[in-house]
This record gives C-alpha cells, structure tokens and sequence, in this order.
C-alpha cells in the first residue's frame, strides 16, 4: 500500500487497518560529507508520548538514548536508534499522541553553512503484514537545525492516525525534552 506522506495531511492508520497492531517507525538518512567525517556526529532518535496537550505526564514517557523503553511496553526504540517499534493495544488511555524526533548532535565545532543532512525519510510499517504503510521524504532543506520532529501519532475517536506536521528546531534532545513539557 505504500503511500507518500505529504506535510501538513493527516494519515489513517487503525480505520483503513482494523487489524494493525504492530507498527516500526523507521528513519533512514544521509548526513551532509562535506561537512561531517565518521564520527564526528551522533544521531538520536527521540519519541515523546504525550497526553491530548502534547506534554508528556511523566519522565517514562520521554523515550531517548538512555531510556529506550516504555514501562508499559507499548513503544521501544532499538539499539541503532533507526527505528521505534510501537504495539498499539499496549499503548496506556493516558497517551494520546506518539511524537518522533530524531537529533544531530556534533562532536566538533564546524561552520553552519550547509544542510546537515543530504537525505532523511520516515516509514510507517505494519509489521504483522511486513507491508510499508506510508513513506515521508520531508522536502525542506534542514539549514543550521539539528532536531526534526517528523510527525505525531494520535487517537482520534478510537482510532490512531499520523499527522505529518514536520518542525526543525536547535538546541538538542534537551530542548526537545523542554517543548513537550519536560520539566529539566
């Protein structure tokens, strides 16, 4: 079914899949060479589950390199940080929306001129079908930001959609934490 995300459009996800229970989120990417070396970057994924305000209730629902698990086993994120996995009937009342973020954080001062990125894309996934749902290429060219927040997942009347509402933003995972509500 795979079809092209477009920003700012929302996505059906459980309506069209009744069935779907199982979902990777999957990040591909190719950071810039001419600015970066091996090494010199670290890429994080960030997933925030939040409640119907888009503020996380609690630290556990802030899923990052060092907390890769939700408690309630509904989201996790793997060792490689390229993909989240997310059973939705785990997935406790309280979270109404699933945010995915992904940071660039550099291990050296280089000059700000370029895009950070040469590629980047996102693909929702129905696991239990092995079937590539939707695919998002953002079009936007990433300038000096180090953080992209691709898009949410949320409950809506009983059902789970995806809004491709993309937002490039600086400051790193902590200032990621800030805007959905953690408290640092």
């Amino acid at each position: 079914m795979n079809k092209e995300i477009i920003k700012g459009n929302r996505y059906p996800l459980t309506s069209e899949r009744p069935e779907l229970e199982n979902i990777l989120v999957e990040f591909d990417y190719k950071v810039n060479q001419y600015m970066y070396k091996e090494g010199e970057f670290d890429i994080s994924t960030a997933v925030f589950l939040t409640d119907n305000s888009g503020s996380i209730t609690s630290y556990e629902d802030f899923l990052y390199k060092d907390n890769k698990s939700h408690s309630s086993g509904c989201v996790r994120i793997n060792d490689r940080e390229d993909k989240v996995y997310i059973t939705i009937s785990k997935i406790p009342q309280k979270i109404r929306k699933i945010f995915f973020a992904i940071s660039l954080s550099e291990k050296s001062d280089i000059l700000r001129f370029y895009d950070r990125f040469d590629y980047i894309s996102m693909r929702i996934i129905d696991l239990d079908r092995e079937d590539v749902m939707y695919t998002y290429i953002p079009n936007e060219k990433t300038g000096q930001n180090t953080e992209i927040i691709f898009g949410e997942m949320y409950r809506h009347n009983g059902e789970w959609k995806f809004n491709s509402n993309t937002e490039y933003t600086e400051g790193g995972l902590l200032n990621l934490g800030k805007m959905f509500g953690l408290g640092i």
